[in-house]
């Protein structure tokens, strides 16, 4: 990796509408305290402007805090996501470490959960359904999760099953017309390491407008036993938010496309979100902050490489070495979009 590909050592992002902002950022290992100052400065920053943090997912090695979801010390990059909002946030720390923000808008309800360790999509689930139901949301609220498991390729069988067994419980999950099933946006990506088996973070909403994605460029991934949704629009007081998918190279029969080649599935990948996002008005072009999964280190140079040619390295995206669901796969990219201001 060229030391052109990061001319000032670290990269951070700030999006903002006058309701929600994003900071994202990524860094080099060894430029991690120079980047952590940067980035509480732009936090006090966003604190200053009256916007109050409601999520955070932390791939670094000094974040001690609940939502800190891995870093893979083979990778040379680092990074950290942060949503804020214009409201007053509760703020809740659990017996068990996890971690709680809650607001509310003239209609909307919102609530998001980081830091659930289990040792199964099913244990976390019913955790999930247990906090949640005390704060008067249930599981079908969530607009959308995101769970990090250890040794994916082994586990993520049993993950589907048991993800589609908890969402049959409530609900969620049923053989009946696409338009009335109604699933979670999400992301499931690999970690490796001294990390729980599984960690979820999960956000919901109630009284809001919400929109299920569908792309014609890919099969739905329910239909292969994936509970979940290609994205999703969430509209509150005018304003929308995208929730995006974790989203690979997979064509409409459900079938890897590619194969262990990192650029085309790059490539394909940005096509396919393309497809997805375009039907509804939207674009990359309005993400305000995501994550660009990549199976091995080794690929980070073709990563940056194609950002720059396709005129994309504008976006923030923080690159974050991980397994993809599938073996053959090498990328795959998530994230959240808003009409904002850079």
């Amino acid at each position: 990796m060229t030391q052109s590909l990061y001319p000032s050592h670290h990269r951070i992002f700030v999006r903002k509408s006058p309701s929600e902002a994003f900071i994202s950022g990524f860094t080099p290992n060894q430029h991690i305290e120079r980047f952590d100052t940067e980035w509480k400065r732009h936090c006090s920053a966003l604190t200053d402007a009256g916007y109050a943090v409601v999520h955070e997912r932390s791939f670094d090695p000094i974040t001690k805090r609940a939502d800190r979801i891995f870093n893979d010390m083979t990778s040379p990059v680092c990074g950290r996501i942060l949503r804020a909002v214009q409201a007053n946030v509760q703020q809740e720390v659990t017996n068990r470490g996890e971690i709680i923000h809650q607001w509310r808008t003239s209609a909307g309800h919102h609530l998001t959960l980081s830091g659930v360790c289990g040792s199964s999509a099913k244990e976390i689930l019913v955790r999930i359904s247990n906090i949640l139901s005390d704060r008067g949301y249930t599981v079908g609220d969530a607009a959308r999760t995101w769970f990090y498991i250890r040794d994916i390729l082994a586990e993520y069988e049993r993950f589907n099953r048991e993800r589609i067994d908890g969402f049959t419980a409530f609900d969620m999950w049923r053989d009946c017309d696409v338009n009335t099933r109604v699933l979670p946006a999400s992301t499931g990506v690999g970690v490796a390491g001294d990390v729980p088996q599984l960690q979820a973070n999960v956000y919901v909403a109630r009284n809001v407008d919400r929109q299920t994605l569908f792309n014609a460029a890919q099969k739905e991934a329910w239909k292969y036993g994936s509970a979940f949704s290609r994205g999703t629009i969430l509209t509150d007081e005018g304003h929308s938010l995208v929730e995006l998918s974790g989203t690979a190279a997979i064509d409409e029969e459900g079938c890897s496309m590619h194969p262990d080649q990192f650029e085309a599935q790059m490539r394909t990948t940005l096509n396919k979100i393309d497809a997805l996002l375009s039907p509804y008005g939207w674009s990359l072009e309005q993400l305000s902050a995501g994550c660009a999964f990549v199976k091995d280190a080794q690929y980070l140079p073709v990563y940056f490489s194609t950002l720059e040619q396709l005129g994309l390295s504008h976006l923030p995206l923080i690159p974050v070495v991980a397994h993809i669901c599938r073996d053959d796969l090498l990328f795959e990219i998530d994230g959240e979009l808003m009409d904002a201001q850079p």
